[in-house]
């Protein structure tokens, strides 16, 4: 379910002000960088960059591990690799 947290007007310049309630939601504080998201639907989400730097460094430590557990099953690290470079396509 969907609750609206507030409304703002697009300014000539395309700028708009983030509501109060969302910036108190978000921890939004001057100088904070967002970037705004889009899903198949084309929907569009607004999120903190760090979170989506931390979603990213997560992957990359899951990615990280599978490599691991191929290692453990005594691969070849050629073949390992090669198989890494396909899972992060």
């Amino acid at each position: 379910m969907l609750y609206q947290l507030g409304s703002s007007t697009v300014s000539i310049k395309g700028q708009v002000v983030i509501p109060i309630e969302v910036r108190k939601k978000l921890h939004i504080n001057p100088g904070t960088s967002v970037v705004f998201l889009t899903d198949e639907h084309g929907k569009i989400y607004l999120d903190l960059k760090e979170t989506i730097q931390i979603e990213k460094q997560i992957k990359a430590l899951e990615q990280g591990e599978k490599l691991i557990k191929k290692m453990k099953k005594n691969k070849k690290i050629i073949d390992v690799m090669k198989d890494f470079r396909n899972d992060g396509s």
